[in-house]
């Protein structure tokens, strides 16, 4: 039976790669999520951060159940994630960026984010097809 776990080593935890990724990264978006990603080869595996606007989401009790909503969903596609996106001994950083004003329904947040992550995959792909306005350099 698999385990549906997000430990610590997998979390993204450094500022200089948090910098590299946010500056050199690419991103996809689909409303109201962002992903920022940067592929590495001073890891394998996937390195994942949340991160919700305080200028967005004005409480921190919104702001916390988004970045809960967030890992859930994370976790339960992180084997589908990290078969798609790493090829062995290189790995890549990945946020994942709330960018709407207001909390959404957890059902409706995970439409948005298999969208994404379809987005995302799609990206990483060497015979993508997605267009420019879906992947754009990090602002």
């Amino acid at each position: 039976m698999e385990r549906f776990t997000l430990p610590k080593e997998e979390r993204l935890c450094s500022s200089q790669l948090t910098d590299r990724l946010f500056s050199e990264g690419k991103s996809v978006s689909c409303f109201p999520l962002r992903a920022v990603f940067l592929p590495t080869e001073s890891h394998e595996g996937l390195l994942v951060m949340f991160s919700v606007s305080k200028r967005k989401l004005h409480l921190a009790v919104d702001r916390n159940r988004v970045k809960r909503q967030l890992r859930e969903l994370y976790r339960h596609s992180k084997a589908y994630l990290t078969r798609s996106l790493t090829t062995p001994g290189k790995g890549m950083a990945l946020s994942f960026v709330f960018i709407d004003s207001h909390p959404w329904k957890s059902s409706e947040l995970e439409q948005k984010y298999e969208r994404l992550t379809e987005k995302l995959i799609e990206s990483q792909s060497p015979d993508s097809t997605v267009s420019q306005t879906f992947i754009n350099s990090s602002e």
